[in-house]
């Protein structure tokens, strides 16, 4: 997942930037083809991170074929914050926050 989270970072940049030179050069094609190829490499990336979210939520919505994906995000997250160690009690008083 680290792979899909940098490289839409990327290329959320390279739209943005994109979009900016469309606008000052409107009639440049391949500008305009860069831009619908990176919007569309995004739009690939957030459909493997949806259906992976889908695989690890299995809750009855997928089950009967709807896709509230909003729904699984939160879910997926709630269930890493619990499975999370924020901060361990050394002795009394005395707790460690530091992840190392």
């Amino acid at each position: 997942m680290k792979k899909y989270r940098d490289e839409e970072k990327l290329l959320h940049k390279k739209v943005n930037d994109l979009q900016a030179r469309a606008e000052n050069n409107p009639h440049n094609r391949n500008i305009i083809f860069e831009l619908q190829l990176a919007r569309s490499r995004v739009k690939n990336i957030m459909l493997t991170k949806t259906k992976g979210s889908i695989l690890r939520g299995t809750v009855r919505w997928h089950e009967e074929g709807e896709r509230n994906t909003k729904y699984f995000y939160s879910l997926e997250e709630h269930h890493h914050d619990i499975k999370t160690v924020s901060k361990l009690k050394v002795r009394e008083n005395c707790y460690i926050e530091d992840q190392f």
